[in-house]
């Protein structure tokens, strides 16, 4: 027997009395609302039902109506979806539902479209009332018959409705692609929803009230690429401003809770396949699908990037390719450390070579020098060394041949003279002298 609608889930969390403000994704929903749709979706603690019910908030202040609910797996079916839709909407718009309620009582054979219609119905009946209908939690009803439903009633909305979807997951609705994106769809995602450095700030010293400076604000907002969660549970353990240096730049001491956080509220919920798939990526710095069937031999690997995407968990798209957040990277690879070395190594051959195959020789440098093969980063590091140099990347080219000096002997002549370009660039003009003299004395003793 399915449970009774919980009453609280007509109503959005309470808010605490000191928030970020968000004022510029307030102002775009505002403004949303002259659209059909209002779709948020993003990773897992970002914030949005915190955006929603203080957008919900600001709504009320204005004399708006809305009508909230949290969805559960209960709402799976159309039937019981429907009638919390209606409760939802009765809480403080008493006039409209009474067609919906009629048809909920008739028993079997009424189908979704049936009731989407009804719902349709009671809410253009009463026009003058401009209703605001907010979806939270959508994810735990994303590919069930509700959402034929919820098609039907987009593709038929009344002008005086608008609703909103807020979910973890990109919802399987086909009448998403029908809708134009500049006047009936409103689109906030993941990376609308990460703090900016100034965010951070305001969060850390006006909500929590933490006096942290601005080189440790901006370090906070590195280490968490702007996830409103990342920052509290990097913040838990800080009690006041004297230990609070010391706590943000040994984030470990708060490692245990953000593990638990990714263990418990992310990765719980995915199948086995898609877990295995997570710790094959974590271990490369970016992934597609051509370098994880080169890598793993992964048949799915398309199927599974889709499912990654389309659920939110925790990785960017650069270009081509694909990269995790940090924390969740780190994550990752914490369940992943009991991989056997000959593993790890075989991982990193394969990568290289895939990199080579490319050119892109950067990575495939990379690669090579975590699975321990310096002869062939070497040869890749001739291949781009002066390119490189060419190209004002530095930094690269300094961190190699750091790394390439516990292998004296070995630098080619190519590899060298790149040296004495990279030195110049770094104003150690002594140390050019030096290498241009050995250079020389070299050149001419083999004459």
């Amino acid at each position: 027997m399915p449970l009774p609608l919980l009453l609280p889930n007509l109503m959005p969390p309470r808010l605490p009395p000191l928030l970020l403000s968000r004022t510029h994704l307030i102002e775009k929903l505002h403004r949303g609302q002259a659209g059909k749709l209002t779709l948020l979706h993003g990773a897992s603690g970002t914030g949005k039902t915190t955006l929603l019910a203080l957008w919900r908030r600001d709504l009320l202040i204005f004399g708006k109506r809305t009508a909230w609910l949290t969805l559960t797996k209960e709402e799976r079916l159309t039937g019981r979806f429907f009638s919390s839709v209606v409760m939802a909407i009765e809480k403080d718009t008493p006039e409209i539902g009474k067609g919906l309620r009629l048809l909920l009582t008739a028993g079997d054979g009424v189908t979704g479209k049936l009731l989407a219609a009804a719902l349709i119905n009671d809410i253009a009946l009463h026009e003058d009332i401009n209703i605001v209908l907010m979806l939270d939690n959508y994810q735990e009803i994303v590919d069930s018959e509700v959402e034929h439903a919820i098609n039907f009633l987009l593709e038929n909305l009344p002008v005086n409705l608008h609703l909103v979807i807020s979910s973890g997951s990109w919802p399987s609705l086909s009448s998403l692609s029908g809708l134009d994106y500049s006047s009936q769809l409103l689109e906030i995602a993941t990376d609308d929803l990460l703090l900016n450095v100034a965010e951070v700030e305001e969060y850390v010293r006006d909500v929590k009230e933490i006096a942290l400076d601005d080189v440790a604000c901006r370090s906070l907002h590195e280490k968490t690429e702007g996830w409103i969660t990342g920052i509290q549970l990097a913040l838990s353990r800080v009690r006041s401003a004297n230990s609070s240096q010391h706590k943000l730049n040994d984030f470990s001491a708060n490692w245990d809770a953000v593990n638990s956080y990714f263990d418990e509220v992310v990765l719980a919920k995915q199948p086995t396949h898609i877990i295995n798939f997570l710790h094959e990526c974590c271990l490369l710095r970016e992934f597609n699908e051509d370098l994880c069937v080169s890598v793993y031999q992964s048949l799915n690997a398309a199927d599974n990037i889709a499912y990654i995407k389309r659920h939110n968990l925790f990785c960017y798209e650069q270009k081509n390719s694909f990269r995790f957040f940090k924390l969740f990277s780190q994550a990752l690879k914490e369940r992943a450390k009991g991989i056997p070395q000959e593993q790890l190594i075989q991982v990193n051959r394969r990568a290289t070579y895939w990199y080579a195959k490319k050119e892109q020789w950067n990575e495939a440098v990379q690669y090579a020098l975590d699975a321990g093969d310096t002869g062939l980063a070497l040869g890749y590091i001739d291949q781009c060394a002066m390119k490189l140099v060419e190209h004002g990347d530095i930094k690269t080219l300094y961190d190699w041949i750091v790394r390439m000096e516990a292998f004296p002997g070995i630098h080619s002549l190519t590899l060298r003279i790149a040296e004495v370009w990279m030195l110049s660039f770094l104003f150690r003009f002594d140390e050019v002298n030096k290498r241009l003299l050995q250079l020389e004395q070299e050149a001419t003793s083999g004459l």
